[in-house]
């Protein structure tokens, strides 16, 4: 919240370092995060990149579906150098997010979007609501409102976004008072709508 940067946007790394990677020769690849970041960044971002303190390293963890040896044996693999330089200079530019071990990295793009920024990740952190969010419904409208999915392709990186309606409220203000609009907690309720008079 009181970087000079003020971020926009926060990218789950792992998550997206590892799309389309269950495959023999399958690996965890950064130039897959800057693919997204640099998109992210075209449309006026200003991106946080975070990564377990393990694959901010010159040799990382391999978790490909189909790594050698498999990732129960400690599979491991060494960054090119290419990708080691990329990942310094998201650290010199004050954008990567090292988190520390023992800590779960989920948790730490979660909290950023509690700072009115856009989380990317295909991950629905559905084995975390509940040390998160106070209810399931709260949980959904978080997931609805805050995480952008995406996905890489040959023809490049296609970001769902949420819409505008999904974010959690709105609000129109003009000296004769003010209507405010809240969104329903799951997709067969109904918008709240509450009519505020200024006092003359």
């Amino acid at each position: 919240r009181d970087h000079p940067w003020r971020f926009t946007c926060v990218v789950d790394g792992p998550n997206v370092a590892y799309l389309n990677q269950n495959y023999e020769g399958g690996r965890f690849r950064p130039l897959q995060i800057k693919s997204v970041v640099d998109v992210l960044e075209a449309r006026g971002h200003r991106v946080l990149v975070t990564l377990p303190a393990k694959y901010c390293e010159a040799v990382v963890p391999n978790h490909s579906k189909f790594a050698t040896p498999l990732p129960s044996q400690d599979a491991e693999q060494a960054l090119e150098a290419e990708e080691i330089e990329l990942l310094e200079a998201w650290r010199m530019r004050g954008m990567l997010y090292a988190v520390p071990r023992a800590c779960h990295d989920d948790l730490y793009w979660i909290l950023g979007t509690t700072y009115n920024c856009l989380a990317v990740s295909n991950d629905r952190a559905r084995d975390h609501w509940t040390g998160v969010f106070d209810s399931e419904a709260q949980y959904r409208r978080w997931s609805r409102a805050a995480v952008a999915s995406v996905a890489i392709s040959p023809d490049g990186v296609e970001l769902s976004c949420p819409p505008v309606h999904e974010h959690a409220s709105f609000a129109s203000i003009s000296s004769a008072g003010a209507v405010i609009g809240v969104a329903p907690d799951d997709e067969d309720g109904e918008w709240l709508r509450v009519e505020v008079v200024f006092k003359q």
